[in-house]
């Protein structure tokens, strides 16, 4: 069977066969090479380096919310970043 078959037969099926096609590619990969980690496997973190990242992040967080770059929406109770939002009608002046 040809990577153009494969193709194919992945376009003219259900979503059952796409993902056993997907998850058949994925295997055959991970045992062709298995001294080769995959990049969506990580390694477990140690718990250290867990509460490290936390604190990692919410002072990154807190800094981001008191410079503005970050709002936080309390009617839509969201998390907004400045740069990423569109300007409503009213404040586009």
């Amino acid at each position: 069977m040809s990577l153009s078959d494969i193709q194919d037969q992945k376009r003219g099926s259900d979503a059952s066969v796409r993902f056993s096609i997907d998850h058949s590619v994925n295997l055959f990969r991970a045992l062709a090479n298995p001294q080769q980690d995959l990049p969506a496997i990580a390694p477990p973190r140690d718990s250290d380096e867990i509460k490290a990242l936390n604190a990692l992040a919410r002072r990154k967080l807190l800094t981001a919310m008191r410079s503005g770059e970050v709002k936080y929406d309390a009617e839509r109770r969201v998390l907004t970043i400045a740069k990423y939002t569109r300007l409503k009608s009213s404040e586009s002046l």
